[in-house]
């Protein structure tokens, strides 16, 4: 399937535009920073609603990912135990296992992987012999992801894994399934298609049933998350934009469409979909990006501790965010925004 590039970039400031009307009453975060030891770049990818962080970070710019997890202002690192393999973090339950993929940087191959509080293991049962990664999961330990026989090729299986046992994820007549995300009751959200080349569609999964979602006009339909509302939050590309795509957050079958602005080369994300009328994404137009929070109806930008970049990536539901800002020194740092108790909902 084709992708859309939304790689962190370290470079300038980009304005973020905000819809007309008064200031909104809401309070502001409080940022703190994470950084694992010896990195260069943290990135927090995930966080759980006991407000646990899961991520990767690197030590130099060639050097494999490793693993993380950040709780309580202590930081926890990971590895995949092989100089030659590279770690891929989905995210992190209420328990504190990490669900993460282990990938061989030289050869290209991949497997799906739990990491348990504590540190112990386990390799999730997929096929022999094929490429496998997690992509998600949620605060239950219930974890999806995908397999395919070889990189790129040419059919791809979803998967969920739980209480042992994995079970494929197919969408009726696809076959390219890719499961991005499972809320806590169970609702699995992702993309098909009946090829590479062909539209990919986002669909939900729920107890044997499989339903399509896209926004109107799209072609290319990528679901981020879903909250405890069943609430979904992606991006979609339309050919009337050109190379840009647009923010939605699908809640109880209706689409609500964000933009900070419209234009051919400007990449617009939602992530999360929050409590109290909030969504995080982030603005991205082919050379600078920056986080932002839509709030009662304006965009707000979300600049960590006097950083000029920032990515968010996730949240929980709470309303606490996670992400990166790149800092004077050079180096990209993680961050946990946290919004004050009766605070709620934040800006920036």
């Amino acid at each position: 399937m084709r992708s859309v590039d939304v790689k962190p970039l370290v470079l300038g400031l980009c304005a973020v535009a905000a819809t007309a009307g008064g200031p909104a009453l809401a309070g502001n975060f409080v940022y703190t920073t994470i950084d694992a030891p010896g990195a260069d770049a943290t990135y927090p990818v995930s966080i759980n609603d006991r407000g646990g962080v899961a991520g990767v970070y690197t030590t130099s710019h060639d050097s494999p990912q490793y693993g993380f997890v950040w709780l309580n202002g202590i930081v926890t690192t990971f590895t995949a135990h092989n100089v030659a393999r590279s770690l891929g973090v989905a995210g992190i339950d209420n328990r504190g296992t990490v669900a993460f993929t282990a990938s061989d940087i030289r050869s290209g191959g991949s497997h799906a992987k739990l990491r348990y509080i504590g540190g112990g293991r386990r390799v999730l049962p997929t096929p022999e012999g094929v490429v496998a990664w997690t992509s998600g999961i949620n605060a239950r330990g219930q974890v999806v992801g995908a397999y395919e026989p070889t990189i790129g090729g040419t059919t791809r299986t979803g998967f969920l894994f739980q209480k042992g046992q994995l079970q494929q994820l197919v969408f009726p007549g696809a076959a390219l399934t890719t499961p991005s995300a499972i809320s806590n009751d169970g609702t699995v959200i992702g993309a098909y298609s009946a090829g590479d080349a062909d539209p990919a569609h986002g669909f939900t999964y729920q107890n044997g049933s499989y339903q399509e979602f896209d926004p109107p006009g799209s072609t290319y339909t990528i679901a981020n998350s879903i909250n405890p509302h069943g609430d979904i939050a992606g991006t979609f590309y339309t050919a009337a934009l050109g190379t840009g795509t647009l923010g939605f957050v699908l809640s109880d079958g209706k689409y609500h469409i964000y933009a900070v602005k419209r234009g051919k080369e400007y990449v617009n994300e939602v992530k999360w979909a929050g409590p109290a009328d909030q969504v995080a994404g982030n603005f991205y137009n082919l050379v600078n990006e920056i986080a932002f929070t839509y709030v009662h109806g304006q965009y707000y930008q979300v600049l960590p501790l006097g950083s000029v970049n920032s990515y968010i990536y996730a949240g929980n539901r709470q309303g606490t965010l996670v992400g990166i800002y790149a800092g004077a020194d050079g180096v990209i740092h993680g961050f946990v925004a946290t919004c004050p108790a009766g605070q709620a909902p934040c800006t920036n």
